[in-house]
């Protein structure tokens, strides 16, 4: 068997990237339900669309912060490496958590969410005169 020692800095490390990215998550799926529930008060399908779309977000940066940190062990220093397994872990821990925990809260709070107007959710412009969209329209007709 083969047995795999951990650095006294690793949970310390694990658990500062894991409550990172893992707020980082929760408030990304909380800010686009936000934006669906005002277009569609339904809470069920903002839910819905919201795992949907930005679930597929926060799981390609998950796998992305997980391989850069498993890249850690390209530095050839065995203590580096075993840090970088030991957050790599934690952040695809810290998004499923993100994945499940949110929406469920987010469920239970359903149209609720906004009975404290903090602010109208931020998200994509829709106007199509935006510059960033007449920049991607026009790197579409010149590709």
């Amino acid at each position: 068997m083969c047995e795999v020692t951990f650095g006294a800095a690793s949970p310390t490390l694990a658990t500062m990237m894991g409550l990172g990215v893992g707020l980082d998550y929760a408030l990304f799926l909380t800010t686009r339900c936000r934006k669906l529930l005002h277009d569609s008060p339904d809470a069920a399908t903002a839910l819905g669309r919201t795992v949907s779309t930005s679930g597929r977000a926060v799981i390609v940066a998950a796998v992305t912060v997980a391989i850069a940190l498993a890249g850690l062990y390209a530095s050839g220093i065995v203590f580096i490496g075993t840090l970088g397994a030991a957050a790599a872990v934690t952040v695809m821990v810290a998004a499923g958590a993100s994945l499940t925990l949110a929406p469920a809260l987010l469920g239970v709070v359903g149209t609720k969410i906004d009975k404290w107007h903090i602010r109208t959710p931020v998200d994509e412009p829709d106007a199509q005169d935006d510059i960033w969209a007449r920049w991607a329209a026009n790197v579409e007709r010149r590709p």
